[in-house]
């Protein structure tokens, strides 16, 4: 008997190694990449938004179990109360041999809720097989998320200075510096990776991209980027193709059917830009930091390229022509700032960073950028109490109440006690209904005043 035992401890210690060194083969065989869809250097929202993550096996035997977003608290007092690290976001994956994927998965709280965020990978029973760390999230500033690769204009302007006003009181900016990012490329399928919710692109200020990369998208990131358009994002276009004229995307955006014509005169004119002055790293007394104008024309080469379009929703606007679309806007430019031409001249260059400045300070008109703010944002409350009649009504249930208290003195001692000195006391019980009908019709009145009889939101 010893023996038995002592053989069965020796393959139960093997039995423990094979899964200790299956557990460790694992681990060390996939590889884990994550990075902001919108690009490493992106700033963030504490709203939603989307990562990218790349996955490799170099093992021989498929993997699969779950991705989940981390978020570590910081250690502000309004944090303390939060666990050590809580979930945000979890997705599953399955990755086969000596091979490579490349998926998108949802994030949110990248800025106020969290201090540092990781993904990990994590087989079906939760075990830990990879994870990586994400950079430390941005403050929103303006960012020019550029669909052209590669881009010439991210050189000339990433990090340039960009006065601007103040978004929100959750985004206080005076002085604010430009970011242009570029997407990534599935290195599967070599196509972008684009957001494939509209959400995506919350962080982004304005999207720049050629009618030639348009027609390309997928169904599902041109209706994502579209949607994001028409909650209130803003897109510039550069038709480089003339077949891109009768697409049916740009009949959508543009509201119908357009047809090409010579760019508008006026662009050729010199033009006056807001600029920061030189050395005024700090803003006014008044918080809004020091602007100079500074004056610019297109060169001769850029102006012989200028088009434009007319027709459906356009109006002349100066960098092109514009439309409304939904709460945002579609620009379609009249000269290409990715040229060789465009980057290298000022003008142009001035031109788009000016554009960039009109969306930026265009989202304020919007009350609740899609994505961009959390469900904890104080802009909810103001307008929850204006759809909700519950919210905007609550003096009636003060009053409501007062009523019912003044009903319960009058129907209940006042009403027996003056029935009871006329010697007829069983008399009140027939003055009940009447007083109790009397404060009905007083509280239906009152909440009929308060609410209305038209129909409201009862959702946000």
């Amino acid at each position: 008997m010893p023996q038995l035992v002592r053989w069965l401890l020796v393959l139960c210690a093997f039995c423990v190694l094979g899964l200790a060194s299956s557990s460790a083969h694992a681990q060390s065989a996939l590889s884990l990449d994550a990075t902001p869809v919108l690009g490493p250097s992106s700033p963030s929202v504490d709203g939603w938004g989307e990562l990218s993550l790349r996955l490799e096996n170099s093992g021989d035997q498929p993997l699969s179990g779950f991705l989940e977003l981390h978020s570590e608290p910081t250690s502000r007092g309004a944090l303390r109360s939060l666990p050590k690290a809580h979930a945000l976001s979890r997705a599953p994956f399955s990755i086969a041999a000596k091979s490579r994927v490349s998926l998108l998965l949802p994030s949110h709280g990248l800025v106020a809720r969290m201090g540092e965020a990781k993904v990990l990978a994590v087989d079906a029973n939760g075990s830990e097989l990879c994870s990586d760390r994400l950079t430390p999230a941005r403050m929103l500033d303006p960012l020019l998320f550029d669909l052209s690769e590669p881009s010439r204009i991210a050189v000339a302007l990433s990090g340039a200075a960009l006065p601007t006003r103040r978004r929100s009181l959750s985004y206080a900016l005076g002085d604010g510096t430009l970011s242009v990012t570029t997407p990534q490329r599935n290195p599967t399928t070599g196509e972008l990776v684009l957001p494939d919710l509209a959400a995506g692109y919350a962080s982004a200020t304005l999207v720049l991209a050629s009618g030639r990369t348009v027609s390309t998208l997928t169904p599902a990131a041109r209706d994502a980027l579209f949607s994001w358009v028409l909650g209130g994002g803003a897109l510039a276009v550069v038709l480089d193709r003339p077949e891109d004229v009768h697409s049916a995307w740009l009949e959508a955006l543009a509201g119908g059917p357009v047809v090409r014509t010579a760019g508008a005169r006026q662009l050729g004119q010199t033009a006056a830009f807001a600029v920061r002055a030189e050395g005024t790293s700090k803003g006014a007394p008044s918080g809004e930091p020091r602007v100079v104008m500074q004056s610019a024309q297109p060169s001769a080469e850029l102006a012989a390229t200028f088009a434009g379009l007319s027709g459906a929703n356009l109006r002349v606007s100066p960098w092109g022509e514009a439309a409304s679309y939904g709460l945002g806007e579609v620009h379609f430019l009249a000269f290409n700032p990715d040229s060789e031409l465009g980057a290298n001249d000022p003008w142009a260059r001035l031109k788009l960073v000016d554009l960039i400045r009109h969306a930026w300070e265009r989202a304020n008109v919007v009350a609740l950028p899609h994505g961009e703010a959390s469900l904890t944002d104080s802009r909810i409350s103001g307008v929850r109490r204006v759809l909700d009649p519950n919210e905007s009504t609550r003096w009636t249930v003060v009053v409501s109440a007062l009523l019912l208290l003044i009903y319960a003195a009058l129907a209940g001692p006042l009403n027996f006690f003056l029935a009871q000195r006329r010697g007829k006391p069983l008399r009140a019980l027939l003055y009940l209904p009447i007083w109790a009908g009397i404060a009905l019709v007083a509280i239906v009145v009152l909440g009929i005043l308060g609410k209305g009889v038209v129909g409201r939101a009862r959702h946000l």
